[in-house]
């Protein structure tokens, strides 16, 4: 059964780079036209090794820096950045980057050092500034980093046309998405008001967010992609997603990798014209 609205939609695949596989992966849902918008991670040392396809298809869809602060490795010596990596010089984990946060235990200064980084060496591969900016574990959106990462925008763009990714969602459209309460509250308790923060600084946004789902049962991605697709807003929504191709590599860095699979098994079979008539997959109209 088809989905007759009139509607265009972002399709975010979130972290490219993260490894090999997962970039192969997210370009081959690129030439299908499966996707419009995807995330690169730029924070791992082989992040290069299938990112210069992805220059090709700059004009086809939004290619965004994903903001990377937990489990990774920092750009930053870190003796620069102490409030943001552990005794390793490692970035912390969520769940400790979160505990920062609240208690307001890192330095805005190494927030906008470690961007600075970051955006520095996705211009310098790419060779031009990121078409929006989101962040890995949405760690865009908490306190002190939703500050300092204004700044650095306003900084970094200087009048050029981007958009930053917020994760607002209703508590209504949570529960009609099947996302449970435990599981969306700390993404919108953080989402709205950053939604708001941007729309008062004048930086565009998008105007729903949908993605959200019981990552550990991934098979029924699939089904929630439909219910995405029907709740989104009819222009400049965004839908998250997480496919890729499984590799050693991403073992040793995330937790989600099956999923991963089989979130790209449903993009890359998918038949468009079977699912919806009038959606369309387009990059952000804020770019253009």
């Amino acid at each position: 059964m088809t989905i007759n609205i009139d509607k265009e939609i972002i399709i975010c695949v979130d972290d490219f780079g993260i490894s090999p596989g997962v970039s192969k992966g997210i370009l081959k849902l690129a030439e299908k036209k499966r996707i419009s918008a995807t995330s690169v991670m730029v924070c791992y040392d082989d992040w290069k090794q299938e990112a210069k396809p992805l220059i090709d298809f700059q004009n086809q869809i939004d290619i965004g820096l994903h903001f990377t602060l937990t489990g990774a490795l920092p750009l930053s010596d870190p003796k620069e950045i102490p409030s943001l990596v552990n005794s390793d010089g490692n970035f912390v984990s969520l769940g400790q980057f979160i505990k920062k946060c609240i208690l307001r235990n890192i330095d805005p200064n190494e927030v906008k050092k470690e961007f600075y980084k970051q955006f520095d060496r996705f211009v310098e591969f790419f060779g031009f500034t990121p078409h929006y900016i989101d962040g890995h574990h949405n760690v865009h959106q908490y306190a002190i980093v939703d500050q300092a990462l204004l700044e650095a925008l306003k900084e970094k763009f200087k009048g050029q046309k981007y958009y930053v990714r917020n994760t607002s969602v209703s508590f209504e459209k949570a529960i009609r998405q099947g996302s449970s309460f435990l599981k969306i509250f700390p993404i919108t308790l953080w989402g709205t008001p950053y939604k708001s923060l941007l729309e008062s600084n004048g930086i565009r946004t998008n105007s729903s967010f949908m993605g959200i789902y019981d990552w550990r049962r991934p098979e029924l991605f699939g089904q929630n992609f439909k219910r995405f697709l029907r709740m989104s807003s009819f222009e400049n929504g965004i839908i998250m997603t997480h496919p890729g191709l499984p590799d050693d590599v991403l073992k040793k860095r995330d937790g989600f990798n099956n999923g991963r699979e089989m979130e790209f098994d449903f993009l890359n079979k998918m038949k468009p014209e079977e699912i919806f008539e009038s959606i369309k997959i387009i990059p952000s109209k804020f770019k253009y």
